[in-house]
């Protein structure tokens, strides 16, 4: 359940009509059976073009996406990531429209996903990335009257004009899959991490003296590299016992860390 071309040119049309015949302009009402939606692409190198054939009226709003799916590690669902989408009207979309299809943007957005669903424990490591796009255009129910549409040998959802087509272009650069962020209380002993802000790092764990030991709180510079020794809790919270080491591997303190001084931050995995 899915949630949700290197040096030469692909061209391909999509179809959802009776006919073979290109509608430039409707002159149909809203009332009308409508029977055409089709997107013509091309891409060539990373430019992709794209426009419409269809007989609904030109003020009808449709969105189009381009997308890429993933997998993640433990799951067969499908997930997806666009390129773009965007909210456009038929007569827009007849003129044509043009998008650089920009891999190192997906990764990034591949990148930030997995960031923020790690701060709040549900972090994820990629399986497996499609070798293929995704253009979907669909005309949403926001449309009213919504046209009504003969789908017949369509291949739209009965209820929703709607119509996709998948164009084979891999990624070409390996995609770091393994997720590169931790969640503040999934820490793993022995794990280097790097933390995002400035954080306390307390002498003890159980002090003797309470209000010595806060006298004696150092405070970590965002940046800060951390190696998890032992881990405890103290009212279901993780403590971190950890040395501070630096960019060279050399131990610069020791301490330990409340869990909660790292809620929010980007956790960053060093190894």
């Amino acid at each position: 359940m899915k949630k949700t071309i290197y040096l030469f040119t692909i061209v391909g049309l999509i179809t959802a009509c009776n006919n073979g015949q290109n509608t430039n302009t409707s002159t149909k009402t809203k009332e009308s059976t409508y029977n055409q939606f089709a997107l013509n692409y091309a891409l060539e190198n990373k430019a992709l073009s794209i426009s419409l054939n269809s007989d609904l009226p030109n003020d009808i709003e449709v969105i189009l996406s381009v997308s890429r799916s993933y997998w993640e590690e433990g799951s067969s669902d499908e997930y997806s990531i666009d390129y773009i989408s965007k909210k456009n009207t038929v007569g827009e979309l007849r003129n044509g429209t043009n998008l650089l299809v920009d891999n190192s943007q997906w990764r990034s957005n591949l990148t930030s996903k997995q960031k923020e669903l790690s701060s709040v424990g549900l972090g994820f490591d990629v399986s497996k990335i499609s070798d293929n796009l995704e253009i979907s255009a669909i005309v949403p129910l926001t449309n009213q009257p919504y046209p009504k549409f003969d789908n017949t040998n369509s291949v739209s959802d009965p209820q929703i004009i709607s119509n996709k087509v998948k164009i084979h272009f891999p990624i070409k650069n390996n995609i770091e899959k393994k997720s590169k962020y931790a969640y503040y209380q999934s820490l793993n002993k022995n794990g280097t991490y790097a933390i995002s802000n400035k954080t306390p790092l307390m002498p003890e764990f159980k002090p003797v003296d309470p209000m010595a030991a806060m006298s004696n709180v150092k405070y970590l510079q965002a940046g800060s590299r951390i190696r998890i020794l032992s881990i405890n809790h103290k009212y279901n919270n993780p403590w971190y016992e950890v040395n501070v080491i630096n960019s060279d591997g050399k131990i610069i303190g020791r301490g330990w860390i409340n869990s909660t001084a790292l809620i929010g931050q980007d956790i960053l995995v060093i190894k």
